[in-house]
């Protein structure tokens, strides 16, 4: 299998370089970001936490209990888990503690389920009312 360049621009922790290259007309393919959004949103130490790793874990798994769903089923995005902005008004300004926000998200399918089931009830009690 043959890398794009610029998936070859795609090396180390905050891999910074390679977006900085997609304005010099050096693109990611489908492929590339698949595997950049696997390797470094859904599977790596956020950067904002890099210090405190374990900090972060227990977070999730505070969530987690609570919403009573799998701790791995809550994920990080944004500036905070990759050191830099990928918005376009925001193009690779980096994570700062004073302005930066925290986006998590939570991909379950026991939880989407249960709001399904929510929203049902609502729907039939609020036609019932009528």
């Amino acid at each position: 299998m043959k890398l794009s360049d610029w998936a070859h621009k795609v090396n180390g922790y905050i891999p910074k370089k390679a977006f900085e290259e997609i304005t010099a007309r050096c693109t990611p393919t489908v492929g590339d970001l698949d595997s950049f959004i696997n390797m470094y949103i859904l599977n790596n130490i956020p950067n904002f936490i890099q210090e405190k790793p374990i900090a972060f874990d227990k977070v999730r798994r505070f969530i987690a209990s609570h919403l009573e769903i799998d701790v791995d089923d809550i994920k990080l995005t944004g500036s905070a888990q990759l050191g830099f902005s990928l918005d376009p008004q925001k193009w690779l300004r980096n994570y700062s503690e004073s302005y930066s926000d925290i986006d998590l998200f939570i991909i379950s399918e026991k939880l989407f389920y249960e709001l399904q089931q929510d929203i049902m009830m609502w729907k039939k009690d609020l036609n019932s009312e009528k």
